[in-house]
């Protein structure tokens, strides 16, 4: 939505689903899904950037670490995580390539259970990112990195924009 002047004060809506992994080897039986908004500060320009902030939630189904044989099933965890994340953005669309790079924090969650044992905590975890996307039409192609808390991660993703 645009009703602002030059697209600040514009506001998408986004939906998010994928797969977890864990540590980009073990891969698990959770989906991942999430929702957000993201509102226009500064309308990319042929001088200035794109800048936005956004808020958005994701939660993962239920994620089962196998951490021995199936035999020993009774000591594999169960976990639920979901995360929610502060953003502010900047971005410099190139017609067919679109850089950005963004700063936030994120909430996280985790309630785990373990034989019958039951766990929850949070942690707040500042993240740094960047990446680039292709335009394709309506399609986005993009390849993302960054660091939160200890951890670096690499996404690629893909989305549909109208």
């Amino acid at each position: 939505f645009g009703p602002a002047v030059h697209g600040v004060g514009s506001l998408d809506v986004y939906v998010r689903a994928g797969s977890m992994y864990l540590n980009a080897v073990h891969s698990t039986n959770a989906g991942l899904i999430g929702a957000g908004v993201r509102l226009g500060l500064l309308r990319n320009s042929i001088l200035a950037p794109a800048v936005s902030v956004s808020l958005g939630y994701q939660k993962t189904g239920d994620l089962t670490m196998r951490l021995g044989p199936a035999s020993q099933a009774l000591l594999n965890p169960e976990a639920e995580i979901s995360t929610t994340a502060f953003r502010i953005e900047a971005s410099k669309n190139l017609f067919v390539i679109t850089p950005y790079a963004g700063v936030g924090v994120n909430r996280n969650k985790a309630k785990i259970s373990v034989a019958g044992v039951k766990i929850e905590g949070s942690e707040n975890d500042a993240v740094y990112y960047g990446g680039v996307e292709w335009n394709i039409l309506l399609l986005r192609l993009g390849l993302e990195v960054g660091h939160t808390g200890e951890d670096t991660f690499a996404t690629l993703g893909a989305r549909i924009t109208l």
